[in-house]
């Protein structure tokens, strides 16, 4: 891990890239980001099921009833005072499965642990620089944060590449990694 590494904090009034897809995502370029990479078995269908029902749960204790036939509405759809706690309440409940370890949590044999080590070592110092890392049986999560010379987003992809099958399609095994680019400012 760089030992020059230097972690800006976000800005306001700074230009900042925002995307959308299951979640917001935010990034300013030189900002400490937190991203997670999980492995493909690592939140059974049942399990998200389980977390869908709690938010809706959650969504009617505020007053905010939701047809269970409906799909969780995006961050927008909510009411403004209540944004921050759902996305809070959304993040928390998800972490808390994952860490439960579901799935084959082949990140425990070292082997494979190894493996996603030294992916998110490959590019330290060249296209982020990595400032803590964490491997768990399912899942493994990263401090860094990008250059501005460097895009976010195709970094995180050619991370997820190291991992990918060379025959997209086949059916992905288990210990194949799933990019879930979460970022938060830090």
């Amino acid at each position: 891990m760089a030992e020059n590494a230097s972690f800006g904090l976000y800005d306001p009034e700074a230009e900042t890239e925002k995307s959308a897809r299951n979640l917001p995502h935010w990034f300013q370029p030189g900002v400490a980001v937190f991203i997670t990479f999980r492995t493909a078995d690592s939140m059974p269908r049942e399990v998200i099921k389980q977390w869908q029902d709690e938010l809706r749960q959650w969504l009617c204790r505020k007053g905010l009833p939701l047809d269970p036939t409906q799909p969780l509405p995006d961050l927008e759809a909510i009411p403004e005072k209540f944004r921050a706690e759902y996305k809070k309440q959304r993040s928390r409940l998800w972490h808390w499965h994952l860490d439960r370890c579901h799935g084959e949590c082949l990140l425990r044999r070292r082997e494979f642990a190894e493996i996603v080590l030294q992916a998110l070592l490959h590019f330290d110092g060249q296209r982020y620089d990595l400032a803590s890392a964490i491997i768990m049986p399912n899942h493994s999560s990263f401090d860094r944060s990008v250059p501005p010379s460097n895009d976010l987003s195709k970094t995180v992809q050619r991370l997820a590449a190291l991992h990918r099958p060379a025959d997209q399609s086949a059916t992905r095994p288990p210990w194949c990694l799933l990019a879930k680019r979460a970022a938060r400012f830090t």
